[in-house]
């Protein structure tokens, strides 16, 4: 098995920066018989704003990594510790789903940027 790895940049316009409810980007697309490795987050620039939040997740929640982990005010760069990983290996799946990041924006939120960087195995099915 290859390990491979997809990096998605998020590099949200003010207009978005500003968005309070959550909003979903699709980071990846997932397929039966992958099994997520890892996931970190590189912010590039700290999220300003009062509670914007970033998320790294999928159908099921936010199983790779929260927004307490990430710490998306704060540059560098952080890996996932979520619920996903408390078993070995990451995360194996059996349907196809995607992984995504939920954002949550402020109000009065100006800056941000950051980079999810999965990596990741296709299985035999």
């Amino acid at each position: 098995m290859e390990l491979k790895k997809h990096v998605y940049n998020f590099n949200p316009t003010e207009a978005q920066l500003i968005v309070v409810g959550p909003t979903t980007y699709h980071v990846m697309g997932v397929k039966r018989g992958t099994r997520i490795r890892s996931v970190a987050v590189r912010v590039g620039v700290g999220f300003d704003g009062t509670a914007a939040a970033v998320n790294i997740g999928d159908g099921t929640g936010n199983v790779f990594a929260t927004s307490a982990q990430v710490i998306p005010a704060a540059p560098g760069l952080k890996d996932g510790y979520g619920t996903a990983f408390s078993a070995s290996n990451g995360k194996l799946y059996t349907g196809d789903d995607t992984v995504d990041l939920f954002y949550t924006g402020a109000a009065n939120a100006t800056t941000g940027a950051c980079s999810v960087i999965v990596t990741y195995t296709e299985e035999e099915s």
